[in-house]
């Protein structure tokens, strides 16, 4: 499967690419790790990728982008948002 057809079957909402991130805009941010976990090499070691933050933290945009760049390689990728309520969940005594 091409990697236009395996980002197609993916379904994203939208297409984010890190060309498009502003860095500057998200300080907190670690540039150097982002662009890292964009060479998929966690993926060939089937490791684990989770991205928590708060509103407007740019989650989405890296999730997005990093399904990019998984997606033009040779896996498949799908989207998908998971929202937690952990500030409801209770608490352990």
């Amino acid at each position: 499967m091409s990697g236009h057809r395996r980002i197609r079957a993916a379904r994203f909402p939208q297409t984010k690419s890190l060309d498009t991130f502003d860095f500057n805009a998200q300080p907190s941010l670690n540039k150097a790790l982002v662009l890292e976990l964009a060479r998929c090499e966690w993926i060939e070691k089937r490791q684990n990728c989770i991205a928590l933050g708060p509103y407007g933290s740019s989650k989405a945009h890296i999730g997005l982008a990093l399904g990019l760049a998984q997606g033009n390689r040779t896996w498949p990728c799908v989207w998908r948002l998971v929202y937690c309520g952990l500030a409801s969940a209770p608490r352990a005594a």
